[in-house]
């Protein structure tokens, strides 16, 4: 495997498509990277593993797999890949092979067993300084 790695293969979270890294990838891409977004169908941890294998088997050369969100747990588990070279969790579920998303939630749960002002000085902030510019 060479030790340069310029593809990079980003996956969405739940709630989310592909468009969602549409401002990421012309910056990746900027950078002298391949970068492309996998669109997943968001019907079975399964078959979100297996469209993002197909998307990193259309790579030439090493991938290193990105995810967000639910993309973290997918991430870990289309790791595996003999093609991928890294794996970057980007506030994302980051599951041990085999364990779900909510069992790596646990002691915590979900974010929607979290009281809604929990969140409240983060929507503060993005809302004080922009969207733009505070995300």
């Amino acid at each position: 495997m060479s030790s340069v790695v310029k593809n990079i293969v980003l996956v969405h979270g739940a709630f989310a498509d592909g468009s969602s890294w549409s401002k990421v990838i012309p910056l990746l891409q900027e950078l002298g990277y391949k970068a492309v977004a996998v669109q997943n169908p968001m019907t079975s941890m399964a078959d979100e593993v297996a469209f993002t294998k197909r998307i990193i088997a259309l790579q030439d050369g090493p991938v290193i797999l990105v995810g967000h969100s639910w993309g973290g747990a997918v991430i870990t588990q289309a790791g595996d890949d003999f093609k991928v070279a890294a794996l970057v969790y980007v506030t994302a579920y980051a599951p041990e092979v085999g364990q779900s998303a909510n069992d790596a939630s646990s002691p915590f749960g979900c974010y929607w067993e979290i009281p809604w002002y929990c969140f409240l000085p983060v929507v503060l902030f993005l809302c004080r300084k922009g969207a733009k510019t505070g995300y």
